[in-house]
C-alpha cells in the first residue's frame, strides 16, 4: 500500500526529467517507509551521481540503489539493489540500446540484484538488468519480493554495518570475484 502511494504521488509530476522523477520516487519511499515507525526495518536510499568528478553513476551503471535493513531479535540482515531508471511513453517502448546494455553489465558486475525502473504515466514497472527479455513487474509486487528477501544483495552480519557510507564502501572497489568470496 505504502509503495502504491509512493508511486501515485511521483507519477503527479510525470513530466518531469528522469532525474527528477527518480529523486521524488525516492523521496516518497522513504518518507512511507518512515511513516511505518517499524523498529525492525529501515531504508535508506542513495542517488549516484551524474555529473562531476569520478561520477558514481559511470562506474556502476546506475541511477540509485535502496538499501534495507531489517533487524529483528533474531536476524539481522542489510541488503540492496541497484537500479537504472528510464522514462518511456510505455513499458513496451523501452529499448536495450547501446548505452542502457552498457549500463546495465556495470550494474551486474557489482550485483545480479540489478534492475531497470521504467517510469510511465500508467505506473512504474521493474525488469532484472539480467536480460532484456525478462517480463516486467509492477513496482508495488516488486518491493513485495525486496521485502520479504527474494530480492536483493544480502549481508547478514554486523561487519556490514559500516554500509551507512554506501556506495563509498570498500566493496565497490573490488572486482566480481573478490566481492563474491568477501560476501560469502
Amino acid at each position: 500500500e505504502k509503495i502504491a502511494s509512493s508511486q501515485k504521488r511521483t507519477l503527479e509530476s510525470y513530466n518531469e526529467e528522469e532525474e527528477d522523477i527518480t529523486a521524488r520516487f525516492l523521496e516518497n519511499i522513504k518518507r512511507d517507509f518512515e511513516e511505518i515507525k517499524s523498529e525492525s526495518h529501515k531504508i535508506e536510499t542513495q542517488i549516484f551521481r551524474r555529473k562531476g568528478p569520478k561520477p558514481e553513476e559511470n562506474r556502476l551503471g546506475a541511477d540509485f540503489a535502496i538499501i534495507l535493513e531489517i533487524n529483528n531479535k533474531k536476524d539481522y540482515i542489510k541488503k540492496y539493489f541497484l537500479a537504472q531508471s528510464k522514462k518511456c511513453k510505455s513499458k513496451s517502448k523501452l529499448r536495450f540500446d547501446k548505452l542502457l546494455v552498457s549500463q546495465c553489465e556495470k550494474m551486474m558486475s557489482t550485483t545480479s540484484d540489478s534492475f531497470v525502473f521504467v517510469y510511465t504515466k500508467r505506473g512504474i514497472f521493474v525488469k532484472s538488468a539480467l536480460n532484456k527479455v525478462l517480463t516486467f513487474k509492477k513496482v508495488r509486487d516488486f518491493f513485495v519480493d525486496f521485502v520479504n528477501c527474494f530480492i536483493g544483495e544480502i549481508h547478514c552480519c554486523d561487519e556490514y554495518r559500516c554500509w551507512r557510507h554506501f556506495p563509498h564502501h570498500p566493496f565497490f572497489h573490488m572486482d566480481a570475484d573478490n566481492l563474491s568470496n568477501k560476501i560469502h
